[in-house]
């Protein structure tokens, strides 16, 4: 058995242009880095990590909650199974929830596998490059922690971002929290992005509706 999960890299920016590594399979496009090419945004204040004050807005949803930046935009109509897509700076920073229905003997260790595996299959010309990997935790529930760069395709000048995954798996469901945020940003978001992290919640009850089919081999 095959996982499918639903890591497809996307990278979009400009109006006019965008990428899509996703395969047939794939239930929607993440992470993804986007962005107006509009300089002025590079002046503008960013939160960093010594912004411990930001206000934060709480979603509900999907038999979870999470925290965000409560200045962030919310982007509406994201396709399942994304929970959430929220993002600043014109794109340049954002951050999606995505909640997954499993096989029920799928492990942590399964869904990162699957996981990496995607990211190889599905990267294109966005060159994934691994800074980091570790054992942590997406709000109580025990994770997997990626750090990796990616190269904008088409950028003029050339742009890199770095994403930032975590990776759990609880009770027969997957949950994926995708962070990325262009390296010439002025802000550094790993704290943003960890309170995030930290603010998960899984509702007790919540469970996957019915059982996943087997991805095709």
């Amino acid at each position: 058995m095959r996982i499918q999960t639903p890591l497809a890299l996307s990278v979009l920016f400009a109006t006019t242009i965008s990428f899509c590594a996703a395969g047939a399979n794939s239930a929607f496009a993440q992470p993804q880095a986007q962005g107006e090419p509009d300089p002025s945004l590079l002046k503008r204040h960013a939160p960093t990590d010594s912004d411990a004050a930001v206000e934060l807005k709480e979603f509900h949803g999907q038999g979870i909650s999470v925290k965000y930046p409560a200045g962030w935009e919310v982007i509406s109509d994201v396709p399942e199974p994304r929970v959430l897509h929220v993002k600043t700076l014109g794109g340049k920073v954002n951050a999606s929830v995505t909640v997954q229905d499993l096989p029920d003997d799928t492990s942590l260790d399964d869904y990162k596998e699957a996981t990496t595996r995607d990211i190889t299959e599905e990267a294109g010309q966005i060159h994934p490059e691994k800074l980091s990997e570790e054992t942590t935790h997406l709000g109580e529930m025990p994770a997997w922690k990626l750090v990796y760069s990616i190269k904008v395709p088409d950028s003029k000048p050339a742009s890199s971002a770095k994403q930032t995954l975590f990776v759990a798996v609880k009770d027969g469901r997957g949950y994926l929290l995708c962070c990325t945020a262009f390296d010439a940003l002025p802000g550094k978001f790993d704290g943003v992005f960890r309170s995030m992290a930290d603010s998960m919640k899984v509702d007790s009850g919540a469970a996957k509706a019915a059982p996943a089919a087997d991805a095709p081999n």
